[in-house]
This record gives structure tokens, sequence and C-alpha cells, in this order.
């Protein structure tokens, strides 16, 4: 169960890591990117900390 919890955060921080780079491509802003930086930085300890 654990171990499935783990591939599925893994799963997710790769695709909104992808959508942070395709977005990137779309929008050279470096005010969006320490927006969304910050965003994927904050979800992921929540995440992290939601599953342990």
């Amino acid at each position: 169960m654990f171990a499935k919890q783990c591939m599925l955060v893994q799963h997710v921080l790769i695709v909104i890591q992808l959508t942070c780079k395709r977005l990137m491509a779309c929008v050279p802003s470096n005010f969006l990117f320490n927006g969304l930086h910050y965003l994927y930085v904050n979800y992921a300890q929540i995440l992290y900390s939601y599953i342990v």
C-alpha cells in the first residue's frame, strides 16, 4: 500500500514538473517561474506530510 502511494506521488510530481517545463517554454517569465516553483515545493511538502 505504501509503495503504491509512493509511486503515485512520484508520478504526480513528474507530471507537475513536465507541466511546469511546458509552461516555462510558453511563458519565459521569472515571476511566473518563482510562483510555480513555490507552489510545486509546497504541494510536494503537503503530499509528503500527508503520506508520512
